[in-house]
């Protein structure tokens, strides 16, 4: 499992764009093919400063199977700035369901 917080403000480009490809290989095989290009799809420097990735790759063969993007995000209440999360978007590989990958993605990170 990797998490990796706010990647834009840190992460080099050439590293960005592999987290992607194995983000995109987890939607690939989710969608059947198809793709998202939305959020931190979108490649978008703003998108990436403010998420948070979670990871999971199968222990064996080292390959992406599920993820989880969480975006912080700054509202301001009662007159206060403060932090919240957005939930973001989880996928799970169809082929590794079914055995509590969701809770480590929402929970750990």
């Amino acid at each position: 499992m990797r998490i990796v917080e706010r990647t834009g403000r840190w992460m080099a480009a050439d590293e960005t764009a592999k987290m992607l490809a194995e983000l995109r290989s987890v939607v690939s095989r989710v969608l059947g093919g198809r793709s998202l290009s939305y959020g931190i799809f979108s490649g978008e420097k703003q998108t990436l400063d403010h998420a948070v990735v979670t990871l999971l790759c199968e222990r064996s063969s080292r390959k992406p199977i599920a993820f989880n993007v969480l975006s912080l995000l700054r509202v301001t209440l009662r007159g206060r700035d403060v932090d919240v999360i957005h939930l973001g978007l989880a996928m799970v590989d169809p082929a590794f369901r079914g055995r509590g990958r969701s809770a480590i993605l929402y929970g750990l990170t």
